[in-house]
């Protein structure tokens, strides 16, 4: 069995069964009820001192079984302790900072304007939030020995979060967790895992966290994948239910205030769903159909905007519904498509402006900037299917095509993947018969008056499109995992621009500067997507983006 010297070994250690511990336990021949010799026996046999584990009239059980792995605490805690730990020694705390606050920002996510050492209080959410970003951020400026041992940890943990997990996926995460040990002694090598307190260099891998890692495959073959067992929803609960109401009060009698806030916002929603729903009998609630584009527009629940009927009760249901649904409910802009789709040619706007293709579907704004004879569009919004099941929606990502204004010089455009072969399809196929593209114009032309184009009534986009530089007899770079980009240019230097219809625009894409060891003091996170000569290819922005790509 693993003791803490053997943490940092390479290899899976025989499990410390259920069986171990009482055997361990009858070899303590001392008075419990002498306290302080019984725990300094028990100190010999690494035990925590309690004389009759819970578990131990548990017929079939075993806790070597019954306590799997657990992302928020075993990996995500691990990641800041150590991963960001050891990025920051590598690069510099001051240096580690600038490159996450040039980032090109993404709509909705985390951007850490300021950095990521001097965060007062990490939350989880913010841990994910480095995740997404950290391989990019340190590739290129780190040794490529200590990128590739961290890329391997980052493998492993989006890996083994899969919500399906094949007999193939576990091969990967074993894998992931090799290629880890194999090169992790770079770490230590060069000084980058240092004590907490002391900040001396340490020549150990006395982790825990690592020992529970070599289990995580083989709980997956017993007990499935370990996203299902995850403290997520009970810490949520927690913050909910305590953290949130106690930051309210005057730090006296918790329990009682407690309750009280709990009580008072419980009143509070039943008091909205009572107003709400007697104002079924005084209020016009149909909805036309432009209403509907609105709704998806400003994210709502789509299934409100749905309710285009007479009927109380799927009035009542949708307030209900409303009411009670998460505080950021997920839109469906497949279900707004599919109902433009089959109404009646004269009862919708037209152009449409949502519109779904394949695991793709995506939403205009309802009022466009008019200019001569094209309607012009700043950004769209664009939502996909999950990679592991189709019946589940992912968030939504907004893609900017600005022009050039105050704030940002140069525009603000975001890069997507966009298909240019029909016999592929994503995300399936990954990146081939796709090509990644700097979106720059989202249009619809207009026909002069009395004449009709074949392109009228079709959305367009103006892209700049970027060339995958290959890398040793491979398409990524070995450290890092990920694509390197250079923006594709006509022999005079000008980039390569071209027009695609807009449905082609498969899925978001995140780029990240190429910073090198030391990044330009003049980058800013609105110049660097501009500024920067050749970029990474993001896989790690977003999981279902990591699984299109990797597997």
């Amino acid at each position: 069995m693993a003791s803490y010297k053997n943490f940092g070994n390479a290899f899976w250690h025989e499990h410390h069964t259920g069986a171990n511990t009482p055997s361990q336990l009858s070899c303590i021949q001392c008075d419990p009820n002498n306290v302080e010799r019984y725990f300094a026996q028990c100190k010999q046999f690494r035990l925590n001192g309690v004389m009759k584990p819970f578990w131990q009239d548990w017929a079939l059980s075993d806790p070597a079984n019954f306590l799997l792995p657990e992302p928020l605490h075993h990996w995500y805690h691990k990641f800041w302790d150590h991963d960001v730990q050891w990025c920051k020694n590598a690069l510099s705390s001051q240096e580690l900072d600038f490159h996450y606050s040039v980032l090109h920002p993404i709509v909705g996510m985390h951007h850490f304007k300021d950095g990521t050492t001097t965060l007062k209080q990490v939350t989880s959410q913010a841990q994910r939030g480095m995740q997404r970003y950290m391989i990019a951020v340190i590739g290129g400026a780190a040794s490529r020995d200590v990128v590739t041992a961290i890329h391997a940890l980052m493998d492993f943990q989006y890996l083994a979060q899969a919500p399906h997990i094949t007999s193939i996926m576990q091969d990967k995460i074993n894998a992931a967790l090799l290629e880890f040990h194999n090169h992790k002694n770079a770490i230590t090598e060069e000084g980058l895992q240092r004590g907490t307190e002391s900040g001396s260099p340490l020549d150990h891998w006395l982790i825990p966290k690592l020992e529970l890692m070599q289990s995580v495959a083989l709980s997956i073959s017993k007990l499935g994948a370990p996203m299902q067992w995850s403290a997520d929803t009970t810490e949520h609960a927690h913050i909910e239910v305590i953290k949130e109401p106690a930051s309210t009060m005057n730090k006296q009698s918790y329990d009682a205030q407690i309750c009280h806030y709990l009580d008072h916002v419980e009143r509070c929603q039943l008091f909205k769903t009572a107003t709400r729903l007697g104002a079924l009998n005084n209020t016009d609630h149909a909805h036309n159909h432009d209403d509907l584009e609105e709704l998806a527009t400003e994210a709502a629940d789509v299934e409100y905007g749905e309710t285009n009927k007479e009927d109380d009760e799927g009035e009542a249901a949708v307030i209900l519904d409303d009411i009670w649904s998460p505080r950021w409910p997920v839109p469906n802009f497949f279900t707004v498509a599919e109902w433009l789709r089959t109404a009646l040619h004269c009862s919708i706007p037209y152009p449409v402006r949502t519109f779904a293709s394949r695991a793709t579907a995506l939403h205009l704004n309802y009022k466009p900037l008019l200019h001569t004879f094209l309607l012009i569009w700043y950004k769209v919004h664009l939502q996909q299917k999950s990679y592991h099941n189709s019946g589940s929606l992912q968030p939504v990502f907004t893609v900017n095509a600005q022009p050039p204004g105050c704030t940002w010089k140069y525009g603000h455009h975001d890069a997507a993947i966009l298909q240019v072969d029909a016999h592929h399809e994503w995300p399936s196929s990954g990146l081939t018969g796709h090509a990644i593209v700097d979106v720059h114009l989202i249009m619809c032309p207009l026909s002069p008056k009395g004449m009709w184009q074949v392109w009228d009534d079709r959305f367009l986009v103006y892209v700049w499109q970027f060339n995958i530089v290959p890398q040793q007899q491979a398409s990524v770079d070995r450290a890092t995992g990920l694509h390197i980009l250079k923006q594709m240019t006509h022999e005079s230097g000008e980039f390569l621009g071209d027009i695609f219809p807009l449905d082609q625009i498969k899925s978001y894409a995140h780029l990240v500067p190429r910073f090198g060891e030391v990044a330009d003091t003049q980058l800013m996170s609105t110049n660097s997507f501009h500024s920067a000569q050749s970029f990474w290819l993001n896989h790690y922005f977003d999981k279902d983006f990591y699984y299109a790509l990797s597997l």
